[in-house]
């Protein structure tokens, strides 16, 4: 690694002020995909509720009432006797990054904290929005981290800028940015603490990087309880560079230092830290969760692969399969070139699918931590095709494609977040394309469910009284996900369970079928009679009939 590049922490003073141009040339790349993301994840922020989000506003408005900095939920309107005392189902970071949001308004009436109208502000509408600008801010990060981490490995600024597009262009990773959550914040810090650990394997001031790794490590683990797994990479470097067991101690100890300095309440609140994380432990280990729920340690390790190699990269499922597979092949390349660099790059995320995959609940957030290695490793694996291809014009026109598709991914993550400012949270716009779908395709059977067919006379009573064609192409069915009774009931984590969602692209909602709010989606017949929702069923039922009449 003698060609690596540097790409140092600033310590204070730099070097002549030629050097200092140079790397600042190097890093104005990675301003592209890293400005794209975050105006595709601000223009998207208006994009309806999320589960969590209340909690963590009434955490701030409950310390702003009571004059107390620990994070509780007690004024929270849904009662809940776990809210009174404390909250740590999640590390405090979060917590400090929503009431830091709300720092103007906290300074201006400073003398007075508990005023209603600043109450009243920090669960309200536009704070919520503001919050959400500032999780997408900080989770956009990850991308510099990920492309100071190619650099520092040696690789050549065309090879980290791809890395960086490959990060910036997941549409999962887009609309995740966007809510007051944990998971991009801690996949940023996990971003964060690879490059440092890369940059000490070789560096003189190697002892500093190894420090500083293990603050990035703690600082996650104060967002995500999970990032605890970071640690391994950090002991890693320290041992690499010739550090013992006193020496991984100690850094074990400033990250864990930097836990409580994010995460007090675990000293100061310490049953109550501890039944969060019990019930934690217990929720995902033996109680299960709706449609979340696996089947098992093989069924889990399935479901996170399928996510892995053809969601998490790409809106379509080939050309996230395809950059996938380059990732594939970037960790082979690492393993065979460099033991150091694929231990800090490929053990953390092994032992961590592992560890999830042994949990009843899949939920498609907690592998976020996972997006900067598949796109390191993704990155190593495309660069190396490329060099690897004989001719100039072979070798252009695989550049031309790779580009193509980066492009393609940036673009429609612009896209994705212009639909969710279009349909302004109504239903009439899942209505219109429903419209649009089956005036374009009249030789294929359609059967709504009662909400969407209601929905659909509203807006076209002649659409909705046409006729079924008699020898259809395909049939299929149409339902409207309100939020009823069974919406429980649908199963999660099936990257094929919809042939077509409708509507904003502000979720993916084969892998969070409880999202809030009304959604419109296609089922084709042959999956939709596997689903266990009591309308769907009506359908089935009613279909069968009707082919047992005919014949």
């Amino acid at each position: 690694m003698s060609d690596a590049v540097s790409v140092s922490i600033p310590t204070g003073h730099t070097s002549n002020s030629g050097d200092w141009r140079q790397r600042c040339k190097r890093l104005l790349p990675v301003l592209i995909p890293w400005l794209v993301f975050i105006y595709a994840g601000i223009n998207g922020v208006d994009f309806g509720q999320h589960w969590d989000e209340d909690d963590h506003l009434h955490n701030v408005r409950h310390s702003l009432e009571t004059q107390t900095l620990l994070p509780t939920g007690g004024d929270s309107p849904i009662p809940d006797p776990q809210l009174k005392v404390g909250f740590y189902v999640y590390p405090s970071v979060l917590y400090w990054v929503v009431l830091g949001s709300a720092a103007p308004e906290i300074a201006a009436n400073f003398d007075d904290v508990t005023r209603i109208k600043l109450l009243g502000f920090v669960t309200s509408q536009p704070f919520r929005l503001r919050v959400r600008a500032i999780c997408v801010v900080i989770s956009s990060l990850a991308i510099v981290w990920v492309y100071l981490a190619v650099l520092q490995w040696g690789g050549r600024w065309q090879e980290a800028l791809l890395a960086a597009s490959i990060l910036a262009g997941s549409w999962e990773i887009s609309y995740h940015s966007r809510w007051i959550a944990t998971d991009t914040i801690v996949m940023q810090f996990a971003a964060l603490c690879i490059w440092l650990c890369i940059g000490a394997l070789d560096s003189p001031k190697g002892k500093n990087w190894t420090r500083y790794a293990a603050i990035a490590a703690g600082l996650a683990i104060g967002s995500k309880y999970t990032a605890g797994l970071l640690l391994i990479p950090v002991c890693l470097s320290v041992w690499f560079r010739g550090g013992r067991v006193w020496s991984i101690c100690k850094h074990c100890l400033m990250a864990g230092a930097a836990f409580l300095i994010t995460t007090p309440g675990a000293l100061i609140q310490p049953w109550t830290f501890m039944h969060w994380m019990n019930y934690m432990h217990r929720l995902y280990g033996t109680i299960g969760h709706y449609g979340y729920t696996v089947a098992g340690s093989g069924d889990h390790l399935r479901k996170i692969a399928t996510y892995e190699s053809i969601v998490l990269l790409s809106h379509w499922p080939l050309v996230a399969g395809s950059l996938f597979l380059f990732a594939i092949l970037g960790a082979l390349l690492f393993c065979w070139r460099s033991r150091r660099l694929a231990a800090l790059l490929l053990v953390f995320p092994i032992v961590y699918v592992l560890y999830f995959s042994s949990q009843r609940i899949m939920i498609a957030r907690n592998l976020m931590v996972l997006s900067p290695f598949v796109a390191i490793l993704c990155a190593r694996g495309l660069g190396s095709a490329v060099q690897a291809i004989k001719g100039k014009n072979a070798q252009g026109l695989t550049i031309a494609m790779i580009e193509a598709i980066v492009v393609g991914n940036l673009i429609f993550t612009v896209y994705a977040s212009r639909t969710i400012r279009d349909a302004a949270h109504g239903i009439a716009y899942d209505v219109d394309q429903l419209r649009q779908e089956m005036t374009d395709h009249p030789r294929t059977r359609y059967d709504l469910t009662p909400e969407a067919m209601q929905l659909l006379r509203l807006a076209d009573p002649g659409l909705a009284a046409r006729p079924a064609p008699q020898s259809p192409e395909r049939e299929v069915v149409i339902a409207c996900e309100g939020g009823g009774e069974h919406q429980a009931a649908w199963p999660a984590n099936q990257w094929n369970l919809t042939m077509k969602q409708f509507g904003p692209y502000d979720v993916n909602f084969n892998y969070y079928p409880t999202w809030i709010g009304d959604r419109i989606v296609m089922l084709d017949m042959n999956v939709a009679r596997s689903l266990p929702m009591r309308d769907v069923r009506q359908i089935i039922r009613r279909r069968d009939a009707d082919t047992r009449r005919s014949q």
